[in-house]
């Protein structure tokens, strides 16, 4: 989303106007321009353009006041504003482009549209950035940092695509304060790629004398059909994926530019009223009605086109008609900062959100959060496009691109400060006395250090502290496991002495850690075939299809594989809930017991509604919400001597005891953190866990 510079924000109508000299491809083109409205205008405000459309630019203040309602208070649903957004800076843009004709300037066009850009959003990055070391947990500070660069170098959407970050997630207090800026990123990509159109389009016209127009429609129609496609296809196999993809987006920008170079259309005034009331108000509700499906499919179109009404209609003035609304004070006020308000209220909002400790900010405090964003927006619109940006040695072209790099340098410079703190803090962990498991005494609370700075690994460093994992399944493998994308496998260099397969979940993987250290030292074969939130469940009882497919194709995998052991959790633990037995556990596993295999239950690991390593950081490794007490977390019930008494199903494996010493739950064990997120364990403290766990391991198929 970009606030458009004001030489855009006129309608493409005044193309052949603009220039005492026009271009032959100009004078051509006159007639096939729409008219910027269908009644008279009202006088251009001072700093206004001649032609400056307030219904475009009120439409633009209405979709950022839809963009913050919808993520204070959405529910996760998308408000369909940014499309808007996109919409209305591609209309502008290529109108921008048709009247300049063969007059167009590649260079100086690229030059004015980023300096408008760049020192603003520079400005929040170094804001969020600075504030990030009072508001945000060590633990996401790297994470912050990368994206922060990636701000920069306005590659963020390509950044939150390769961590499949989950923009539906209404966790936004767990967001990055950075995540809104994949919306930069798109247009900074298409604002490059659109003028090189424009050029090709001049090219085109100069070998074969085609309209310039007629060029650049087909061009844009042609994007707009394969783009379409493309995000109807992503977004059916990867949604999360497709909403920040570049290429599923090009269609919002494409479908618009094609409507500027199309002919004009000039509406009766009754109808062209209700045009802008339909298209203000199916704007309005596009969030409630089409909010809950992916975006940017079939979805999006509602906003796009209703948006496209908007400007269709004009400006047949008077009361009655929507442009009034759309052009008073107030909307162009909100419009002249949308580009600031965008910046800055996602970060206030997840800043605030931390700052709490809750997942909403309730109505007083979204209240408080669009205070926050509207204040910190006018004081950097003022410092920056009514200061900075004015101050005639900068005002200057020639001046642009050393101000722009001198931004972006700023920028870098605050993202590799706060590596070289993070760096700092990652020696001073070091020095720590990582004892893990082995620190655990029988019957005895686990002993807290006095800082999180004394614990491993580094607090900066602990999200990236995942399982173990092995190599993935070759492509040879035979039989091949009906998961791909999930199968690990280690293979000794020698012949196997045993062939181990873990199946189930993230609960069952997570526990690859110390099963691959053993099978390193025993030579075994290891193979993990999991899914993500899936307990392999016996036909028809999946909670979803793909579970369903998960576990017919894992069954049928180990069945024809034959491994000599198969590892799985037994039962469940929930974040706020009771532990539970898997009803569907040993009915899931039976066919592997039919078939002769041995069958290893693990106990699972209790679960926390927050990181508990973020907690560790905000209240200190003895903090009362970061050791609850066991009877929180775990069952008093004997589940896993239920599960032993079930012929076949004597293997099992209880940790709890090194998971809750002296009966508490503790975050942090022997200076070490016990989970890497809120409910997996870390691989420093799961490898601590290696000696007592293959002690267990080993009296288990004693069985």
């Amino acid at each position: 989303m970009t606030e458009v510079p004001p030489e855009d924000t006129s309608t493409p109508s005044t193309a052949a106007a603009a220039s005492k000299t026009p271009s032959p491809e100009s004078k051509t083109s006159a007639s096939t321009e729409p008219p910027s409205s269908n009644g008279p205008k009202p006088p251009a405000a001072a700093g206004r353009p001649k032609n400056f459309r307030p219904e475009i630019h009120g439409l633009r203040g209405l979709a950022i006041v839809l963009v913050v309602v919808y993520h204070l208070w959405g529910s996760g649903r998308v408000s369909g504003g940014v499309d808007v957004f996109l919409m209305i800076s591609a209309y502008l843009m290529v109108g921008s482009f048709a009247r300049r004709g063969t007059s167009f300037k590649l260079w100086g066009f690229l030059v004015n549209r980023f300096r408008r850009l760049v020192p603003q959003a520079i400005l929040v990055i170094i804001a969020v950035v600075a504030a990030g070391y009072y508001f945000v947990p060590p633990a996401r500070w790297q994470a912050v940092l990368e994206e922060a660069q990636a701000s920069v170098l306005y590659y963020e959407n390509w950044h939150l695509i390769s961590l499949a970050a989950n923009y539906y997630d209404q966790n936004h207090g767990a967001a990055s304060p950075l995540q809104h800026y994949w919306s930069m990123s798109v247009q900074g990509q298409i604002f490059v790629v659109w003028p090189l159109l424009m050029v090709l389009a001049i090219g085109i016209h100069k070998l074969t004398r085609a309209n310039i127009r007629v060029v650049l429609g087909t061009i844009f129609a042609l994007i707009t059909a394969g783009s379409f496609t493309y995000a109807v296809v992503q977004v059916n196999n990867e949604p999360v994926a497709a909403y920040f993809h570049t290429l599923a987006r090009a269609w919002e920008f494409a479908l618009p530019s094609l409507l500027a170079v199309l002919p004009a259309f000039r509406f009766p005034r009754p109808l062209a009223i209700a045009m802008g009331w339909l298209g203000v108000l199916s704007v309005c509700f596009a969030g409630l009605i089409v909010g809950g499906f992916p975006f940017p499919s079939w979805a999006a179109l509602l906003p796009l086109l209703a948006a496209s009404i908007v400007v269709l209609a004009g400006s047949p003035g008077g009361r009655l008609s929507a442009d009034w609304w759309l052009s008073r004070s107030i909307m162009s006020a909100i419009a002249d900062r949308a580009y600031a308000i965008y910046l800055w209220h996602w970060p206030v909002m997840v800043y605030y959100l931390t700052a709490i400790g809750e997942e909403s900010v309730g109505l007083l405090g979204g209240l408080l959060v669009m205070a926050i964003s509207g204040v910190l927006a006018d004081l950097s619109t003022r410092l920056i496009d009514r200061g900075l940006l004015r101050w005639k040695p900068i005002s200057l072209k020639r001046f642009a691109v050393p101000m722009m790099a001198i931004f972006i340098i700023l920028g870098l410079a605050t993202v590799q400060g706060g590596h070289l703190l993070v760096q700092r803090m990652d020696q001073k962990a070091a020095t720590a006395d990582p004892l893990g498991a082995a620190a655990v005494e029988p019957g005895q609370v686990a002993i807290q250090p006095e800082s999180a700075d004394d614990i491993y690994p580094p607090a900066t460093r602990i999200s990236e502290d995942i399982e173990a994992t092995p190599l993935p399944c070759p492509a040879d493998m035979n039989p091949k496991p009906w998961v791909t994308q999930l199968c690990a496998e280690y293979m000794p260099d020698v012949e196997p002495t045993k062939t181990v397969a873990i199946v189930g979940d993230s609960h069952s993987y997570q526990w690859q850690t110390p099963l691959l250290a053993m099978a390193k030292d025993h030579n075994w074969r290891l193979v993990s075939v999991t899914w993500p939130a899936c307990r392999l469940t016996p036909p028809g009882e999946a909670a979803s299809e793909e579970c369903e497919q998960y576990s017919a194709g894992a069954t049928d995998w180990v069945l024809r594989n034959q491994p000599d052991v198969v590892v799985s959790v037994g039962t469940h633990t929930s974040a706020v809930g009771p532990e539970v037995l898997d009803p569907t556990y040993i009915p899931g596993m039976q066919p592997f017991v039919d078939a002769g295999i041995q069958v290893v239950t693990i106990r699972d690991n209790p679960r926390f509604p927050f990181s508990v390593a973020e907690c560790i950081q905000t209240e200190g490794p003895s903090g009362e919400r970061c050791n609850p007490p066991i009877d929180q977390k775990l069952s008093s019930e004997p589940f896993m001597e239920q599960i032993g008494s079930t012929p076949g199903f004597e293997a099992t494996i209880d940790m709890t005891d090194y998971l809750c010493p002296g009966g508490v739950c503790s975050g942090a064990i022997g200076n070490v953190y016990v989970y890497h997120d809120d409910n997996h364990l870390s691989r420093t403290y799961a490898t601590s866990l290696r000696p007592f766990f293959e002690e267990r391991w080993n009296a288990a198929l004693a069985r």
